[in-house]
């Protein structure tokens, strides 16, 4: 009796593994973790008994049932109910607070040319901007390795979307987004970051394309350098300090008009 019990208990375990192990890996968020609904869904309240619309925002995952077909309770940030039951498709990692927590002070730390006054300086401001923000570089936030050295959050994977201040983008669209909000804070026009974006694209080996085109640049890399520099202008979460801009606007004026000349 007692072999058979152990038979059982092997068979059960092992359907426990093939099954239920399953559906646990395919569980892609934890208790706890800040997420953004995807639009309005529609789904269904605990056990089915009703329905529930949950509109566009942030909440956090406060229940979990792998084996659900909606396995997510999305709670409301700041509320102590949830809205109901949602499955991965509905719903995307909140990044927001982590990312500005990890940029914003590594971009001021990267500021103290602002106050630089003559063509020398200058130049190495231009070339810090550039090349910080090359493949491997400081701001290369579609390499794991930088970006879990930047952000407090594991690296979603080449690809993966999340949410960040009011986009779905991947991580390769935020190294863009970023170069954007970066050049802009440094105070470079949006030609010249358009072409530095775009001469970098030329000299890659990966992506060609003509030159009176976007600058030369990939049109969706293109596009989200655009929102970023429209972004920097107006989004208050950009909350930097623009006195630092103390330098010669002059002398700052003639080197954009020479690099944009060079490029």
């Amino acid at each position: 009796m007692k072999r058979c019990r152990c038979i059982v208990l092997l068979v059960f375990s092992i359907w426990m593994i093939l099954f239920c192990g399953d559906a646990l890996a395919k569980v892609k968020y934890n208790l706890g973790d800040k997420v953004h609904l995807k639009g309005t869904y529609t789904g269904y309240s605990d056990g089915g008994g009703g329905r529930y619309e949950g509109s566009d925002g942030e909440y956090i995952i406060s229940i979990i049932k792998p084996q659900a077909v909606n396995p997510y309770a999305l709670q409301p940030i700041g509320k102590d109910h949830f809205v109901g039951w949602a499955d991965e498709s509905a719903i995307l990692h909140d990044y927001t607070d982590e990312i500005f927590q990890g940029f914003l002070p590594e971009l001021q730390r990267d500021s103290s040319f602002l106050s630089l006054n003559d063509n020398a300086q200058l130049i190495i401001a231009l070339t810090t901007y550039f090349t910080q923000f090359n493949d491997y570089a400081k701001y290369d936030v579609k390499q794991a390795s930088i970006w879990e050295k930047m952000f407090s959050v594991p690296f979603p994977g080449d690809g993966v979307p999340f949410w960040f201040n009011g986009y779905e983008m991947t991580p390769e669209d935020l190294g863009n987004y970023l170069f954007a909000a970066a050049g802009s804070y440094w105070g470079f026009s949006e030609k010249m970051i358009h072409q530095a974006a775009g001469y970098g694209q030329q000299k890659s080996t990966a992506y060609f394309n003509r030159p009176d085109l976007f600058y030369g640049d990939n049109q969706d890399d293109y596009d989200w350098i655009e929102k970023g520099i429209n972004d920097f202008s107006s989004n208050v979460k950009w909350d930097l300090d623009l006195s630092l801009f103390a330098k010669n606007t002059v002398l700052w004026d003639n080197l954009m008009s020479m690099m944009e000349k060079m490029l």
